[in-house]
This record gives structure tokens, sequence and C-alpha cells, in this order.
């Protein structure tokens, strides 16, 4: 059994605040803290319960440190360079992105295009593969860009230019809300209309999505019922118990106007 004093460690988050008040309820605390392979090294960096790595990268040395140190830990997203870990949890990407083309689709869609980010993570492989599967299904020519998650909105501004160069396209998913509101101001700078000529999607929800004009239409990530998805592998695997993961849970694709367009039924 797992003491209440246990800690947990909290790394590359962008949930703290979902991850918190479920560890509360628990009797536990989280800790957000830098990454502990960089100096100086916190003074508990290596002292704590458990640690959750948000998003490993292929050959995380996070993870390849927690390893070497017999920590336990567990991740948010699958860990690219370990493909036999299952003690992972994450919403069903898959089934998000695969429901965004079909809205595309049904929407008149038949050039789609994906901006990922260019993070060697999971979220970033997985949703590249996904794409070119369904593009192969529908008989859609692929088209993927990538735009470095730290660019934000001034990344997906700059690569629309090239975007559109390659020729406008009937749709864009961008993978984050900042990408995505760059893509809409730079669409509207070249007189491309959103919703009419280009629909527009981000695969994750945020304040950018939710307040541009148009709102753009987004997937809500399901937070508390992931986080407590992950404390409950963390604590097992704190506790030796075998793994019961990896959990997929269920996020929300939220239609919004710069998708929906008036003359169909989608």
């Amino acid at each position: 059994m797992v003491p209440r004093t246990a800690r947990v460690w909290w790394y590359r988050s962008t949930d703290i605040g979902a991850a918190s008040a479920q560890a509360m309820d628990r009797g536990l605390s989280v800790m957000l803290v830098p990454d502990p392979t960089k100096r100086p090294t916190p003074p508990l960096a290596l002292s704590l319960d458990g640690y959750i790595v948000t998003m490993p990268h292929v050959d995380d040395p996070v993870i390849g440190l927690l390893e070497r140190r017999g920590i336990p830990y567990v991740t948010l997203g699958r860990d690219p360079s370990r493909p036999d870990f299952t003690d992972w949890a994450t919403e069903d990407e898959g089934s998000s992105f695969r429901r965004i083309y079909e809205h595309f689709a049904a929407s008149g869609a038949r050039s789609i295009v994906l901006l990922r980010g260019t993070d060697p993570n999971a979220w970033n492989i997985d949703s590249e593969a996904t794409y070119r599967a369904w593009c192969e299904s529908a008989g859609i020519m692929p088209r993927v860009y990538r735009s470095a998650e730290r660019a934000g909105e001034h990344g997906g501004e700059n690569i629309t230019h090239a975007i559109a160069d390659d020729g406008i396209p009937d749709a864009i998913l961008c993978h984050t809300g900042r990408q995505a509101a760059g893509v809409l101001a730079g669409l509207t700078a070249r007189g491309v209309a959103v919703p009419d000529r280009t629909m527009l999607a981000a695969a994750s929800d945020s304040e950018h999505t939710r307040h541009s004009r148009p709102a753009i239409s987004a997937v809500e990530l399901n937070a508390p019922a992931t986080m407590l998805a992950l404390l409950d592998l963390l604590q097992a695997r704190i506790a030796g118990e075998p793994s019961a993961g990896p959990v997929l849970t269920t996020a929300r694709f939220r239609v919004r106007a710069s998708s929906r367009r008036t003359d169909t039924n989608a």
C-alpha cells in the first residue's frame, strides 16, 4: 500500500491542475520539477516516490535516468522507444484524429493537410501514422507539414504560406490551438475564407481555439480521466503490482464555426 505521504513528480506538464486535484483526493502531493538530467539538479530530484513523465521523447534521457536509479514512473503518452512498456495513459488520440478527418470528408474535403509538431514523441509520430493510414484508405494524397511546438501562433502563421503555396487545401488539422490560431491568421491574410474555402480544426482545445473568430473546432481532452488513470498506474507500480495499462480515455471533438459548413449535414 502506498503511504499517504507519497509524493508524485510531474514532468513537462500541461495538466498540472488536474493531476494535483486527483492526487489530493488520495492524500498525495504533486511537485512540478524541471528536467533532472540538466544541471543544477533539484535537491529532491531523485528521492521522491514516483514520477509521471509527460510525452516522453525517443530515447528520453529522463526515462533513462529513472530506469538506472530504479525509480517508479509512468508516462502520459506512449514511450516511442519502449514498445513493451505498458504503464502509460492518454486520450484515444487515434480515434479523435480519425473523427476529425471523417468530419472534414463529410463536409466535402478532398484535400486535407496535417500540421504536426517537431518533438520526437508518440503524439507526433503516431498522429502522422494515423493520418497517412486514413488518407490511404480514403484515396487522398497525404500532405504533412511540421512546426515546432514552441513556435506557437507565429510558427502556424509562417507555415501557412508554405501550405498555400503548395495548393490551398480543403481542410487543415493542426496539433495545437496556438498553431491553429496562427494558421487562421495566415489564411485570413491571404484572403482564404474559413470555413467556406478551407476548414480548420485543432487536436487540442485551448483559449486560442475557443476565442478565435471564427471559433476553431477542437478536441477537448479528458484530463481528469487521464490523470486518474495515471495515478492508478503509478500507485500500482510503486506497490509492485502488475501493470493494468495502457489506458485510453475518451476525448470529445467539439465542432465549431471553423469547420461547420451550412450546406452540409456534418
